[in-house]
């Protein structure tokens, strides 16, 4: 029998997305140690716009929040030394501190920023997917250029 006790972490922690179609449809979620579970999920319109929603999922519900503000979120709060806790504890967090994942373009162009860029991208079995990247972060763009200099390279049509 395997027991784990005080570990420091949540097992009830998770993170998956997934992207569809030719038309960019998206959908990332993540449940962090916390316990709150933090996501996205939009498409891509035929004009090339990005709509996104992002949301959490706290004690108190799922409920949709606003890009670059401040969120509050609400916690189970840990039973006092009577056994009996306060229910919920309130935590504002800035936008840059939530645990969105991966592939939800926190600072996407659909609200107007120019700092992160998105691409419809398909993988080797034509799978199409919304590609995030930051300009800002020297990797990404060195990624994008050598990744669409070697399709443009490679192609023989």
């Amino acid at each position: 029998m395997f027991n784990v006790t005080n570990s420091g972490y949540n097992y009830d922690s998770y993170h998956y997305g997934y992207e569809v179609g030719p038309d960019g449809h998206f959908h990332h979620e993540r449940r962090g140690q916390d316990g709150v579970t933090y996501g996205c999920y939009g498409h891509v319109d035929p004009n090339g716009k990005l709509h996104v929603t992002h949301y959490v999922a706290d004690s108190r519900g799922y409920r949709v929040v606003e890009p670059n503000k401040p969120v509050l979120i609400y916690l189970e709060d840990e039973p006092d030394w009577d056994g009996y806790g306060s229910g919920q504890r309130e935590t504002v967090r800035p936008w840059t501190a939530i645990f969105l994942p991966r592939g939800c373009g926190r600072y996407g162009s659909a609200y107007g920023e120019s700092h992160n860029f998105f691409e419809l991208s398909s993988d080797h079995n034509g799978t199409s997917f919304v590609d995030f990247y930051n300009p800002e972060d020297y990797n990404d763009v060195q990624n994008k250029q050598y990744n669409n200099a070697t399709t443009r390279n490679n192609d023989t049509s």
